[in-house]
């Protein structure tokens, strides 16, 4: 996502003739206004599949962390034949 929105030499060109700056090196939505449109609908389309993506997977791994916990007991020999 962070080479979607990267913005190109070409871009970075023509926003300074415009006297705008752009970020380079990072994510940022300052950017979203120099970048083509099909690289911004395509940064928009993974931002909303990444979400629920992220919220599912997180979500299974904390279920599977509760269904499958263990239970030890310790006891001695006395308690068993008793």
């Amino acid at each position: 996502m962070q080479t979607l929105v990267a913005p190109t030499r070409e871009e970075i060109d023509a926003s300074h003739a415009k006297r705008r700056w752009l970020d380079v090196g990072g994510q940022s939505i300052r950017n979203l206004s120099a970048i083509s449109n099909a690289r911004l609908g395509l940064w928009v389309v993974l931002c909303i599949t990444a979400i629920p993506f992220h919220l599912l997977y997180e979500s299974s791994l904390f279920l599977r962390s509760i269904c499958c916990a263990n239970a030890t007991l310790v006891t001695t020999r006395s308690c068993l034949e008793a």
